[in-house]
């Protein structure tokens, strides 16, 4: 005989509470703390500061530079691509295209 759909979802519960209990009771019982792979994130801004104003430079093998013709052909293609309305972030939207177009088309 099937049980009812309500009743499979109340066994699960009930089986799940059961579960975190033992971890809990096991916990308690050693005393120890159970980290669940957490870990506490740092605290000290003024670090975190101090590691994004030093920008990464990587250096290019100078055989491994793209040739002027690859570039342009990368250029033609890309300047084809255009994402539909709702693909663009609202804070793109707030940027005016005159503002970073140069910047591309000098590139």
């Amino acid at each position: 005989m099937t049980q009812p759909k309500e009743q499979d979802e109340q066994d699960v519960i009930e089986e799940f509470t059961r579960q975190i209990e033992e971890v809990v009771q096991i916990d308690s019982d050693n005393e120890s703390t159970i980290s669940f792979g957490y870990q506490l994130l740092p605290q000290d801004d003024d670090e975190e500061e101090e590691e994004m104003k030093e920008a990464m430079e990587i250096e290019l093998d100078p055989k491994d530079e793209l040739d002027a013709k690859t570039c342009d052909f990368i250029k033609s293609i890309m300047s084809r691509i255009e994402l539909k309305e709702e693909a663009i972030p609202d804070w793109a939207k707030t940027i005016p295209e005159s503002a970073w177009m140069p910047k591309i088309v000098k590139k």
